[in-house]
């Protein structure tokens, strides 16, 4: 299973979204993968009141497309489950297929034929690619996805009402239709026509003000999904949209000391971190579920099995009594070969709640062999986990041995020749 699984971003806002799915687990998983239950009827609306209201939609669109340049904040509040999340976007859109999209964690400007991508947790690199056809087209290339470009991007460059419509409703509400259309009056007695939409997995609403012809508000509601019990998702976006002729200052662009580089897997320090047999074992320092931090530097000379473990993956618990067997088989870890599990990418982001959780699994399965557990995802980074189950074998001398993905029915078997082979290599040295 991998992590995108169970990890990838309910929304899709912007460029800055798709890039920060991993780190923003706003809930658990695309809502446009689940299987909805039954939503109730599509509400009817009388024909030319649909148009007026797909007419409306198509004047936000002209605005975003005609006016020479623009700036806009959006702010996004989701919630599903224990999740909750706010997202704050700053953009500026200028002529000729610039623009500058900015959050607290990442920069996105697109300026001279190339979009380019910076990451502030990733100091020496950022992502630059030439822009080929449209910016949506471009980051479809890179992503996939042509809606990772999200509602801003698509409604500048006049993308097809649907699929910015999509994007605008994060995904949470799949193809959405025009459903209904009245006037709803501010507290500050603004007049706002409301358009109500509806799709298979959704509905909600979009606030448009004609006056300055922009997109104010957006809220959605899922209907309940049918393989995940409980599970709900609200989002609400508002937006602050000023359209001029010029920008107070031209769009540029400035890496630092990063270097460009062309695409996302040299990018990723994930996957740039990936470990592999020959290679040093990176630094590990965790807790197990008393408290008590094991250190895998202290650990030289021993023979160390790791299984990367999480208490939402299947596979992970099916392969863990096989772990606990050779923690028992190899004494304990009172000899010279040691024996844990690694509990890493918990959907809960707060540390109490993930203790919680580990701790209520192990001692209902009242297994022996110890769990360190990953209180954040940094492990993961250092250790370029994308997937798991993950067997690691790390010899006496602080190498990967052996590195298993998946689980296989001779899991156990697998993970005994690896430590055979440590010691073996280990004997081969001291002679």
């Amino acid at each position: 299973m991998t992590q995108s699984t169970y990890q990838r971003v309910l929304l899709v806002l912007g460029l800055l979204l798709a890039v920060f799915s991993s780190s923003h687990a706003l809930a658990q998983g695309d809502p446009s993968r689940f299987s909805p239950g039954q939503p109730p009827e599509m509400p009817k609306i009388d024909p030319a009141e649909k148009l007026v209201a797909e007419g409306i939609l198509r004047q936000a669109m002209e605005a975003f497309q005609k006016t020479p340049a623009i700036i806009c904040e959006t702010t996004v509040n989701t919630e599903s489950g224990p999740n909750t999340n706010e997202l704050i976007i700053e953009a500026e859109f200028g002529p000729a297929n610039t623009m500058r999209i900015e959050n607290a964690d990442a920069l996105i400007v697109c300026k001279d034929g190339y979009l380019n991508v910076v990451l502030y947790k990733i100091p020496d690199r950022y992502l630059k690619v030439p822009v080929s056809g449209s910016v949506t087209d471009t980051i479809e290339a890179i992503f996939k996805d042509r809606f990772v470009a999200g509602f801003e991007i698509m409604m500048r460059e006049g993308e097809p009402m649907q699929s910015w419509l999509d994007a605008l409703t994060m995904r949470s509400v799949v193809n959405p239709t025009v459903t209904g259309l009245t006037e709803v009056t501010t507290a500050d007695g603004a007049v706002l026509s409301r358009v109500s939409v509806a799709g298979r997995m959704g509905s909600g609403w979009i606030d448009y003000n004609p006056q300055s012809k922009q997109i104010i508000a957006v809220h959605t509601e899922m209907y309940p999904i049918q393989d995940a019990p409980g599970f709900f998702f609200t989002m609400d976006l508002k937006t602050k949209t000023s359209f001029m002729e010029t920008l107070p200052k031209p769009i540029t662009f400035d890496p630092g000391k990063r270097v460009p580089v062309a695409n996302m897997d040299d990018l990723s320090m994930i996957k740039r971190n990936r470990v592999e047999a020959g290679k040093a074992a990176p630094a590990l320092q965790l807790p197990m579920l008393d408290g008590t931090v094991v250190d895998l530097a202290n650990l030289k000379g021993k023979t160390v099995v790791l299984d990367f473990w999480a208490t939402w993956c299947t596979p992970c618990k099916q392969g863990l009594p096989k772990l606990d067997e050779l923690y028992l088989d190899y004494g304990k870890n009172e000899g010279d070969v040691h024996v844990y599990a690694v509990d890493v990418m918990e959907r809960m982001r707060k540390p109490e709640d993930r203790i919680q959780a580990v701790t209520e699994f192990w001692e209902k399965m009242e297994y022996q062999v110890p769990t360190l557990i990953a209180l954040d995802d940094k492990v993961v980074t250092a250790w370029g986990i994308t997937s798991i189950p993950k067997m690691v074998v790390v010899g006496p001398d602080g190498q990967i041995v052996s590195v298993v993905n998946g689980l296989y029915s001779d899991m156990k078997l697998r993970i005994q020749d690896a430590i055979k082979q440590a010691q073996a290599d280990e004997k081969a040295e001291a002679s």
